[in-house]
């Protein structure tokens, strides 16, 4: 439908044209399905965008190897977050869920902070859907849980996390962030 638009567009047969580099923030074309995308793009929140090539620092930064207990610390210093479990196993295309452990440096465990992962493939240039995923509070004692990370396609999913402490409105909050990266095999 949209190609027939354009084609009809070229010729003066179509009333309302948009402009001939229709283009939203993101700099991709508008579309509503796949085929209104060029090759080697896809439609994904309504603008063509690229399936590869997309990232800057797709090769720049190692991917991860999963253990359980793997320990990130926040670049500001402020957190260690451990990723006490993954179900399943970084490797594979589905729903994640990891259980997750908040300390400070000195290993108290923290409770009260908003945990938010967003999961991007830096080689493509995209994230996923929903675009944020909010960890909930489990049982206390620092212990928290991401569940339902759509990681839906094979490659290198870097999950960016941002913690903020002392509440997420509070005007004393401070953040740290922090991110994993694995390479998931489809």
């Amino acid at each position: 439908m949209f190609r027939y638009a354009a084609t009809l567009c070229l010729i003066g047969l179509l009333a309302a044209c948009p402009e001939p580099h229709d283009h939203d923030h993101h700099g991709g074309a508008h579309c509503e399905q796949h085929s209104d995308c060029g090759a080697g793009e896809h439609c994904m929140e309504g603008t063509c965008q690229g399936m590869h090539g997309g990232g800057t620092d797709a090769g720049r930064a190692p991917v991860d190897t999963y253990v359980a207990g793997l320990e990130k610390s926040g670049a500001m210093g402020r957190v260690v977050l451990t990723l006490v479990e993954s179900d399943p196993l970084p490797r594979d295309l589905t729903l994640y869920t990891w259980q997750l452990l908040l300390t400070d440096t000195e290993g108290n465990p923290i409770d009260g902070a908003r945990i938010v992962a967003e999961p991007r493939m830096p080689d493509h240039g995209h994230g996923t859907h929903p675009q944020f995923t909010e960890a909930t509070a489990v049982d206390g004692a620092g212990r928290y849980e991401l569940a339902d990370m759509n990681l839906f396609m094979a490659g290198v999913w870097q999950i960016n996390i941002v913690v903020t402490l002392n509440g997420a409105d509070d005007a004393g909050a401070s953040e740290d962030q922090l991110n994993f990266r694995f390479d998931l095999e489809g």
